[in-house]
Order: C-alpha cells, then structure tokens, then sequence
C-alpha cells in the first residue's frame, strides 16, 4: 500500500514539476511578447505573465527555475514598459482632446 502511495506521490511531483515548466515558459513568452509589443497590450501581457510565473512557483514548491525566473522577470519590464506607454498615450491623447476643444470653441466665439 505504502508503495503505491510513494508511486502517485512521485508522479503528482514529477506532473507538478512539468505543469510548473510550462507555466514558466508561458510567462517568459509572455514577457518577451509584452514588452515587444508594449502599450496597452503589452501592459495585459505582462500581467497575465506575472500570474503565471506566480503559478509557476506555487507548483514549484516555492522555487522558481530558470525559465519561470526569466519570464518573471520579462514580465515585470513589459508592465512597467506598458504601463508607462499607456500613461503617455493617454495622457498624450487627452491634452490633443483639450487643444481641439478650445481650438473649436475659439473659433466659434468670434463668428
């Protein structure tokens, strides 16, 4: 009984090891993607690749390898990239807002 027991131990571990691999690798895809493409879509990626490295480690046991370690790291780049790429794209967009507002309400004052 103790065997069996010792058998599907060995094969959840070796199946959480490989589920925690692939995680890692999805998040340093997702990095990489992320801070490619930055903006608003590399700021998703980057944060969807955070969750998985996250994911990556609890499976892990705690530790993360190389890859999960890697993509981690890519991870944060591309949210802190995006992130900065969406404030000054909004921000960029909405004083050209302002500016056409008052440039339409100037013109129209004096007609």
């Amino acid at each position: 009984m103790q065997e069996i027991q010792s058998t599907n131990q060995q094969t959840l571990t070796a199946e959480n090891e490989q589920a925690a691999e692939n995680k890692g690798v999805a998040s340093l895809v997702l990095g990489i993607v992320g801070i490619v493409l930055s903006g608003p879509i590399g700021l998703v990626c980057g944060i969807i690749g955070l969750v998985m490295a996250k994911k990556a480690k609890a499976l892990s046991g705690g530790k993360l390898s190389g890859l999960a370690m890697a993509g981690f790291i890519c991870s944060i780049v591309a949210t802190v990239l995006g992130g900065l790429w969406t404030l000054f794209l909004t921000l960029y967009l909405g004083l050209y807002a302002f500016v056409l507002f008052a440039a339409i309400l100037s013109s129209t004052m004096y007609i």
